[in-house]
């Protein structure tokens, strides 16, 4: 949404909450234009429009709308010119004015076109499909609704918005549903109230339940339509609108018609006439009456059905509900037949002939058929194209799995080069670990042998050394007795000094050579 549409909408709707006197949307609106820019005219006027739609005056709504069409045109505002033609062609549409429905509604449909690349205008363009598909399927255009109505399908799915698609499912099971492809209609019927029923919010599924119980009715299955009928009641319970109410009276009747039930019948039947009558819906209306001529013949009460005729002839020629008068026709004709009015008998009967052949013609059938194939190769065509991307996906998994593979296997090799290397270096270093081992080991064994040998030296040398010394030590004490000469007895103290540090010396030496032993015994 816009910075400026945003604005507008927080203006528009404050007013709700803020003002004191709880003023009215449609005041609120008003208020606001009376100081609104001319570049917020397009949106400020279709929301007034929008409101006065929302509470039911359609007239100022389209009088509204107009502005709103003509700001937006001079404001080059493409946007609010498709909302406000989309919406005044749904207005048109309760006004039962279809031709003035499809006109605004085709009016700004190639806008929408050039424009769904933006999402805005993609939603527009699919309530415009939407809105032409149903004008089409009351005024029994039935070529050109089924066309609108695909298409809107199509964008729904791409958009796969489960509420739209089962909405649009079920409007193209009405449209057989008016064509007389009864099973057609209940198998899109069928799919619809599937579709629903996964998404939370299930606001029409009472609608698909009537839907169902009407097909029901023409496939003669009159006690499955009944408890359809119903189902839908059951679903809105006391809530339910007065055109759901009128529509499942109206189903009601048909089947207690048929199942001959007429007291039954008659009930539902003068139920959905006074709704459609107090409600102004006058396609229910000439249904409801169409099937109280059809009850009244049936009893023999040819004054009521005469009377019920007489209502609706007035209004049959200009009706926009093309099925329906052909049905009107059809009685018309049965009735006067049955009084011996031949004149009018033929006559109606010709307009029967007549308006068949306009509604249901060869290029109908063709019309239809295209639409279904077309459908259904834009169906087929998107199962291939969803196969070719799972494919494509597929493929391109196994690629990067072949590549993690070989990314892997690459690694792997790596790892065990390096491990085997690794090995190998652990054997060499063992290797040369051992020979050094060996060679330490020899050098200490050579060692060990010298020290030995050195040890053996040291002793044998400490054993004559002390031999000596003692012998040294013997002969100047004994020289030292004998001699008188005082110069000799220095020369003896001082062997007998030196002997005591050779003495000395040789027990360092023995010290130490104990010691070496010790530890080399440890």
């Amino acid at each position: 949404m816009k910075p400026r549409e945003l604005c507008i909408v927080i203006l528009l709707f404050a007013p709700r909450f803020t003002d004191a006197q709880n003023r009215s949307p449609i005041d609120s609106i008003k208020l606001l234009l009376e100081d609104a820019n001319p570049g917020d005219f397009p949106a400020l006027y279709y929301n007034l429009g929008f409101e006065y739609f929302l509470t039911g005056e359609l007239i100022q709504a389209v009088e509204v709308l107009k502005l709103a069409q003509k700001h937006a045109s001079e404001n080059g505002d493409t946007l609010y010119l498709v909302k406000t033609g989309r919406l005044a062609g749904q207005i048109y549409r309760r006004l039962n004015d279809f031709e003035n429905s499809i006109f605004h509604s085709h009016r700004v449909l190639d806008i929408a076109k050039r424009n769904s690349h933006q999402p805005a205008f993609r939603t527009e363009l699919q309530y415009l499909y939407n809105s032409l598909g149903v004008a089409y399927t009351h005024s029994a255009e039935f070529d050109s609704a089924i066309v609108n109505h695909f298409n809107c399908l199509s964008l729904r799915e791409k958009e796969s918005d489960l509420s739209n698609i089962a909405e649009t499912l079920n409007n193209i099971g009405v449209l057989y549903y008016e064509i007389g492809n009864y099973l057609k209609a209940l198998d899109y019927l069928k799919q619809s109230k599937e579709t629903l029923g996964k998404v939370a919010d299930q606001y029409f599924m009472d609608n698909i339940h009537v839907n169902i119980g009407l097909c029901n009715i023409e496939l003669k299955d009159y006690h499955n339509a009944i408890t359809h009928f119903n189902t839908g009641l059951s679903i809105c319970k006391n809530n339910c609108e007065p055109e759901r109410l009128m529509e499942a009276n109206y189903g009601l009747g048909i089947a207690y018609f048929y199942l001959r039930d007429f007291e039954n019948a008659k009930y539902y039947l003068n139920e959905a006439y006074r709704l459609s009558s107090s409600k102004n819906w006058l396609e229910f209306r000439l249904k409801s009456i169409l099937y109280l001529i059809k009850l009244n013949r049936e009893v023999g009460n040819l004054a009521q059905t005469e009377a019920y005729l007489g209502e609706v002839e007035p209004i049959t020629e200009s009706s926009p509900f093309n099925a329906v008068r052909l049905d009107l026709y059809r009685e018309a004709s049965l009735y006067y037949s049955l009084v011996n009015d031949y004149e009018r008998a033929s006559g109606y009967q010709e307009k029967f002939i007549n308006l068949t052949h306009e509604i249901y013609n060869a290029q109908l059938i063709e019309s239809i058929s295209k639409v279904e194939r077309e459908y259904s190769q834009r169906q087929n065509l998107q199962v291939i194209k969803d196969k070719n991307e799972k494919l494509e996906q597929q493929q391109t998994q196994l690629t990067l799995v072949a590549v993690i593979a070989t990314l892997l296997l690459v690694v792997l090799v790596l790892l065990f080069l390096n491990f085997r290397r690794k090995i190998q270096f652990e054997k060499l270093l063992e290797r040369k670990v051992k020979q050094r081992t060996r060679e330490l080991e020899a050098n200490r064994n050579e060692l060990q042998q010298a020290m030995l040998q050195q040890n053996a030296t040291v002793r044998t040398f400490y054993t004559e050394s002390r031999g000596v010394i003692d012998s040294l030590i013997g002969i100047s004490h004994a020289a030292e007795m004998e001699s008188q000469a005082p110069f000799a007895h220095d020369y003896l103290r001082q062997l007998r000094s030196i002997a005591g540090r050779l003495e000395n010396a040789v027990h360092h030496l023995k010290v130490s050579q104990t010691k070496a032993e010790t530890n080399q015994s440890a």
